[in-house]
């Protein structure tokens, strides 16, 4: 079974790989290149194209600043209803608050307590700055370092936030935890077990 995972970026394909290979795991997985949000709702037809005529298509994109999933996709003019095969999934509201939702692991990943994290992470309006925030509160050098940009700098991230997030997605992010904590990744998790059906 083949199922080609669009995302974003890199954190989300990460995302999308763990909960697919979990779900699904002898499927061969096919990843399409992460370049932004615009990119998906360019080539969304596409996806449409190939989950109904070839093989199934996960996409994940962030919410961002959209008031709810049906405004997205109003935007982006997806048509209703999607293929059986295609799997479209939101974060809310970035694909950063998934992982603030496991506390026990994004705690002991940052060193921080996990009274500093949000109960509700789908409610943090900007998941990604609350990680650099965190980041800069860590007892830790290299998360510090890695994760949050340095003082002055153009970037708006470090320069491993990627390569540290997505190592804890891979291998110890406990994604069925952070379902008690996440809605939008409860039913994101719920609709690939569905696919894997």
């Amino acid at each position: 079974m083949y199922i080609q995972i669009a995302a974003e970026d890199p954190l989300g394909r990460a995302v999308m790989q763990r909960i697919v290979s979990d779900a699904v795991p002898h499927a061969e997985l096919h990843f399409t290149a992460c370049r932004g949000n615009d990119y998906l709702k360019q080539k969304f037809s596409a996806f449409a194209t190939i989950a109904q005529h070839q093989n199934p298509v996960v996409v994940i994109t962030d919410l961002d600043q959209f008031p709810c999933a049906t405004a997205l996709m109003a935007h982006w003019k997806i048509r209703q209803p999607l293929p059986a095969g295609l799997l479209f999934r939101v974060a809310v509201h970035e694909v950063e608050s998934w992982l603030l939702a496991d506390r026990a692991g994004f705690s002991k990943l940052f060193g921080i307590p996990q009274q500093k994290l949000p109960g509700t992470p789908d409610s943090v309006s900007d998941p990604k700055e609350l990680v650099i925030q965190l980041a800069r509160s860590s007892r830790l050098k290299s998360i510090r370092l890695g994760i949050a940009p340095a003082p002055g700098a153009a970037a708006s991230k470090g320069f491993q936030y990627n390569e540290i997030l997505t190592q804890f997605v891979l291998n110890a992010w406990d994604y069925q935890a952070a379902c008690r904590n996440s809605d939008s990744l409860a039913r994101a998790v719920h609709r690939i077990a569905q696919l894997a059906e």
